[in-house]
């Protein structure tokens, strides 16, 4: 048996189990889920939102930490907790970007509406601190300054799409930006905001990109393509999870109400 398929086993009988006990190559907790949506960041931290958009963060240990609820903006639409020292906000409905930090503390805010006079329907963060942002009315993805000067911009998307590009959500991994439009895939850009590719997975709400890899969760099973080779395959599947995302060896999942995270003996 190769290792990825024990790997693979190990992962569903984990799961699957009526109860988990710790061991030593191994770090298990939970907490309650009601709903909403999460996201990881790279220290192992977990920011659960919930139906009220309030964030609450619990570190690594599942301990919570801080909750907040910036309610004057609505519905939270996007966060990107790539740098967890500075936490991107997006409220579409309002065309605002918040900047918080570890503590979940306001420290900044900009304007879109300064910038388009159309709806920004997905932006995330640069790795020098900037902004991506896809502009609808002129399918364009654009990179800004944290005063809104230009600083990249892509071809006209007539250039790269015979198709109209809406995505959800975008990431940048330092070496390249990835636009998620769940009718059409995943559009890859060089962080100069030059078209290179795009993989056509659809139905996608979330993706992650982790040491040359795209990770996904689709059709109840935790999915992975190299970049490079654009080969494609799966991890693990179990039918009672919701959602899963991966940080630097252990699983974080939705299931039966509770959030867990489980450290892998062999990551």
């Amino acid at each position: 048996m190769t290792r990825t398929k024990a790997h693979s086993i190990w992962l569903i009988l984990l799961f699957i189990l009526p109860a988990l006990q710790a061991g030593s190559d191994r770090e298990i907790w939970r907490i309650p889920f009601a709903g909403g949506a999460f996201h990881t960041d790279h220290l192992g931290n977990v920011y659960v939102i919930d139906k009220q958009n309030s964030i609450t963060k619990y570190d690594r240990s599942g301990r919570k930490m801080e909750s907040v609820n910036y309610m004057l903006y609505g519905e939270l639409t996007q966060m990107d907790a790539s740098n967890p020292f500075e936490i991107y906000l997006y409220y579409r409905g309002q065309q605002k970007v918040l900047f918080i930090d570890n503590q979940l503390s306001q420290r900044g805010e900009l304007d879109l509406g300064n910038i388009s006079n159309v709806e920004v329907s997905a932006v995330c963060r640069s790795y020098d601190n900037g902004l991506w942002v896809f502009d609808a009315g002129d399918a364009r993805l654009m990179k800004y300054d944290k005063e809104l000067n230009v600083r990249a911009e892509s071809p006209a998307a007539a250039l790269w799409t015979d198709v109209d590009w809406v995505p959800i959500a975008m990431y940048e991994d330092g070496k390249n930006v990835y636009l998620l439009d769940p009718e059409n895939g995943v559009a890859v850009f060089d962080i100069f905001a030059q078209y290179i590719r795009t993989i056509k997975v659809k139905d996608l709400n979330e993706i992650q990109v982790r040491k040359g890899n795209m990770l996904f969760w689709k059709g109840k099973c935790l999915q992975r393509i190299d970049l490079q080779l654009l080969v494609r395959d799966t991890l693990f599947c179990d039918p009672d999870i919701d959602h899963v995302r991966w940080e630097n060896g252990r699983i974080y999942a939705t299931k039966r109400e509770l959030l867990r995270s489980v450290q892998l003996s062999n990551p």
